[in-house]
């Protein structure tokens, strides 16, 4: 196996290493060869290593559906009781079933829009640029959801659909036939008393695809409801009418025809996005970890292919400056599924993220935990929040904290000027002391706020131009 890689990354020449980083460097170096088998064959591997039980994952199924081939993970699969029963039997037909491109299980009655937009739902990351999906796209996947018992990514799916519907758009017969194929109740009868008490009747579109039971119902419903007193049904919330719309229920509720969902013996060719079986491993502190491909960074992917190493569990990828807490919390934000939402981190945690966002160049993920983590450091120690943005290469947070210790009123210790160093620390001094001079007399704020930076007075304005003009200096600012 190769020796682990110590990473570098593009970002990193824009900052200092002191003597202490490389001193931490080369015993980190020398303890990790001592501790852990690099140099070991190959043959041994998985012997001596452990499978992540949550972030290794390599087993997919593939399936037949529409003349194309899709894999899902089998991890992803055990979320559905559906294919948890489904695994657990003999069904499958033999054990090659599933396991490759010859040998797909045949899924029927399904099309592969309705099986490219559930498996879009089932990817999409919490931090994943927002992206607007159609009711049709939500209302595919959620068919999908609902017959093969996704309870978790239904529940996400009936979320956003609702919301949807409240800020209008969504025409009456879109929802009644979502509403009765996926089995979401409280959407039918608002849809339906919305086809009863419009002013224009049913076109010929919606009769066909309402079919005759529903079509009649409805017409008898509409027929009889200028019976009753304008008054009494002008809301469309008591009297008649909604009576007549429940007696009629049974009928409105009865599809024509049932969905035909027999297996077919159907093959294809591979989905051009949804049949990847490739994925990156990663050595990390004596245990394997796997990231799909389509979800690596471009930085991770071409580490992979500049060291021949990480693309199998036989040859992963040594990586030495990345500890697995930061690596599984790195893995929980990019695996926070869409219909889950953000992932529960504790402080450490998100810290510990950005950290293997930064070394890895995940750029995305990096972005979004800068964006969660905004107000966690404004709580912080400033020489705190210096260290984490000095680690992070976060720029933004490194100028706040030097604003902060230009303003203070409380005066810099020996042990902060040493982390300071001279330079800067000599910088901040000058700052201050003109800074103090200025805002002694002109500004109340002084002595009464010290962690104030939004005083706009002509004093604290100054601070701002000051801190910038020592930046153009080259100095750590």
């Amino acid at each position: 196996m190769s020796p682990p890689l110590r990473l570098h990354n593009s970002r990193s020449r824009n900052y200092w290493p002191s003597n202490r980083d490389y001193i931490l460097a080369a015993e980190a170096t020398s303890i990790s060869h001592s501790l852990t088998p690099w140099n070991m064959s190959n043959d041994n591997i998985q012997l001596t290593l452990a499978r992540h039980p949550r972030y290794y994952g390599s087993e997919n199924l593939t399936f037949a559906v529409d003349g194309y081939l899709f894999q899902l993970p089998v991890r992803r699969l055990k979320q559905s009781k559906y294919f948890q029963d489904l695994l657990g039997s003999e069904h499958l037909g033999g054990s090659a079933e599933g396991k490759s491109d010859e040998h797909p299980i045949a899924l029927g009655g399904i099309t592969s829009f309705e099986m490219e937009s559930f498996i879009d739902v089932l990817d999409a990351r919490a931090f994943d640029d927002e992206e607007k999906r159609e009711w049709k796209q939500l209302a595919a996947a959620l068919h999908l959801a609902t017959m093969w018992e996704f309870e978790g990514v239904r529940a996400g799916i009936i979320k956003t659909m609702s919301q949807l519907i409240r800020n209008g758009g969504v025409e009456p017969l879109d929802r009644v036939e979502v509403s009765i194929q996926c089995r979401v109740s409280d959407w039918l009868h608002p849809a339906y008393q919305e086809l009863c008490e419009r002013t224009e009747g049913v076109t010929t579109e919606e009769a066909n695809r309402l079919g005759m039971n529903r079509l009649a119902a409805i017409y008898r419903v509409r027929d009889r409801r200028h019976a009753f007193n304008p008054a009494t049904h002008r809301s469309g919330l008591c009297g008649g009418p909604v009576l007549l719309l429940f007696d009629a229920m049974s009928d409105l509720t009865a599809p024509d025809s049932p969905n035909d969902c027999a297996n077919g013996t159907l093959r294809g060719v591979p989905h051009p996005r949804y049949c990847d079986r490739r994925a990156i491993f990663l050595l990390i502190g004596g245990t394997i970890y796997s990231i799909p491909l389509r979800l690596a960074s471009k930085h991770l992917v071409d580490m992979t292919k500049d060291a021949g190493a990480g693309e199998s569990l036989e040859g992963p990828l040594p990586l030495e400056n990345i500890s697995t807490h930061e690596t599984e919390s790195l893995l929980n934000v990019i695996n926070a599924s869409w219909v889950g939402g953000k992932p529960e981190l504790t402080d450490k945690d998100w810290a510990a993220a950005l950290y293997a966002a930064t070394e890895l160049d995940f750029t995305l993920y990096r972005q979004h935990i800068i964006n969660v983590m905004a107000d966690q450091v404004r709580g912080m120690e400033a020489f705190e929040v210096l260290d984490l943005a000095s680690r992070c290469q976060v720029e933004e947070w490194r100028s706040w904290v030097f604003q902060e210790l230009c303003v203070r009123p409380k005066p810099l210790t020996a042990d902060q000027g040493r982390k300071l160093g001279f330079e800067t620390l000599v910088a901040i001094c000058s700052i201050r002391e003109i800074f103090a001079r200025s805002r002694w007399n002109q500004c109340e704020k002084y002595w009464t706020d010290s962690r104030e930076l939004g005083c706009t007075c002509v004093a604290c304005s100054r601070i701002l131009g000051l801190v910038k003009a020592e930046k153009a200096l080259n100095l750590d600012f």
